[in-house]
């Protein structure tokens, strides 16, 4: 197993390696969601920081793909819907989040008259 070699880039350096802008850079520094110092007047990165980010990257494309499925998912269940006018939701739902939520549950439909 080869050691680790940890290199410091400036933030032009940072900005080529990652494939972006320097003022992305600077603004997703800024946000926190890229790892940088400000050392004197420049901001330093690590490699080792970066190649963290773009790994942290994959698993957030994962999970937008993730999304994306169940987005297509529900789309496909509201064109369903659509053509049969009816909905295909289960009837057992609205209690279960009811239970989750430890909401009072009034059996007794109330009039909706008013004396």
């Amino acid at each position: 197993m080869q050691p680790v070699v940890i290199e410091t880039f400036n933030a032009q350096q940072a900005a080529k390696f990652l494939g972006i802008n320097k003022e992305v850079l600077r603004q997703r520094t800024a946000k926190g969601e890229i790892p940088g110092a400000k050392v004197g007047r420049s901001w330093v990165y690590v490699n080792i920081d970066l190649i963290d980010y773009i790994r942290a990257s994959y698993r957030r494309t994962e999970c937008d793909l993730q999304s994306v499925d169940k987005k297509e998912e529900n789309e496909w269940h509201s064109e369903k819907e659509a053509k049969h006018g009816t909905s295909i939701s289960d009837p057992g739902v609205a209690s279960e989040y009811e239970n989750l939520l430890e909401l009072p549950i009034d059996k007794k439909r109330k009039s909706t008259t008013t004396k």
